[in-house]
């Protein structure tokens, strides 16, 4: 009986997501977006998302491009500077909705996309080498008082979180943890996933950011 209702409170935890527009993408045969070239330095990431709109608006010919952009990371002290810039070969699709990914101090969401730009455009290959990230951090009241519950008990800690990297307690079988009073969540697939997730959490902690309940002395960074 504990177990089930261990089980089910975890579950009302686990932030779903909804990647708009990117079912279809890496299909063989789909035309697949062009890289831009070389990456573009911004202030954060709602003027990137700004600038990548504004590309496409100068040249309609350009969309379904993806745009490679940059920013200086941190410190992170909100929503907004929770999010970090993409990787090298990673950007932002031109033709998403200018405020489909809403950005502030308070909540924030954003969508990278990445594709092999050495393959052949033509190629299954090409389309096949599609990989997308989705960040969302959301400082809504009730889910952070959910996850802050389960970490201030260590018993409950232990049924929902694991050590993640710098030894910070994230979701077992999710990439999601609280960084001070933001909940964290990344999806998607590819292998630089797993450093998006590291590399908010090294910021929030290098920026104060953790949780109640989280002893400092026992993060690996510090």
């Amino acid at each position: 009986m504990a177990q089930a209702l261990l089980k089910n409170k975890m579950a009302a935890f686990v932030i779903p997501f909804a990647i708009s527009g990117l079912t279809a993408c890496g299909e063989a045969g789909e035309a697949s977006p062009q890289t831009a070239p070389q990456a573009t330095e911004v202030t954060d990431a709602a003027s990137a998302q700004n600038e990548a709109a504004k590309r496409r608006a100068e040249d309609l010919s350009s969309s379904g491009e993806i745009e490679q952009l940059s920013w200086e990371y941190g410190p992170c002290t909100d929503a907004a500077s929770l999010i970090p810039p993409p990787l090298e070969g990673w950007g932002l699709l031109n033709d998403t909705p200018l405020g489909e990914w809403p950005i502030g101090p308070d909540n924030a969401r954003i969508t990278y996309s990445f594709v092999d730009e050495t393959l052949d455009p033509n190629s299954a290959e090409y389309g096949q080498s599609r990989q997308n990230v989705s960040i969302y951090i959301s400082s809504d009241a009730a889910q952070v008082e959910g996850l802050q519950t389960f970490l201030s008990n260590p018993q409950l800690r232990d049924g929902m979180f694991e050590a993640g990297p710098f030894n910070y307690p994230v979701q077992k079988h999710a990439m999601g943890t609280l960084l001070g009073t933001f909940i964290v969540q990344v999806d998607g697939h590819g292998d630089d996933v797993g450093e998006y997730f590291e590399t908010i959490i090294k910021c929030g902690i290098e920026s104060g950011l953790i949780a109640e309940g989280i002893a400092p002395d026992s993060l690996t960074l510090r």
